[in-house]
């Protein structure tokens, strides 16, 4: 069972959240908009090209969340979970600027 905010000893400073320290699949669909069967088919690749299968004819990203991220399984069923900080981090380094921030920089 999750301790919520108010159940833990931690001091978290007004108007801030205390983030869950792992995410699985769903919540990262709700909080960051991937998609989950992508994830899984990425890992699914990923497996794939580790043990010298031919994949040709499929289309993935090596940049992608699946491939880039190891994931942490430590419930029964095997779910995926990551750390959010990782989730975090990935997202920050492939972020790109919007058009018009790139209209912003190329006109100053």
């Amino acid at each position: 069972m999750s301790k919520t905010q108010e159940e833990t000893n931690i001091r978290v400073p007004e108007g801030y959240v205390l983030a869950p320290v792992t995410i699985d699949l769903e919540e990262m669909r709700n909080l960051f908009g991937f998609n989950p069967q992508t994830i899984k088919r990425e890992r699914y690749l990923q497996k794939q090209i580790q043990s010298g299968k031919n994949i040709n004819g499929q289309r993935y990203n090596p940049d992608g969340l699946g491939f880039k991220l190891q994931p942490i399984q430590y419930t029964k069923n095997g779910s995926l979970r990551y750390y959010t900080k990782d989730v975090v981090n990935y997202i920050a380094d492939h972020q790109q600027p919007s058009p018009e921030e790139n209209l912003k920089v190329g006109s100053a």
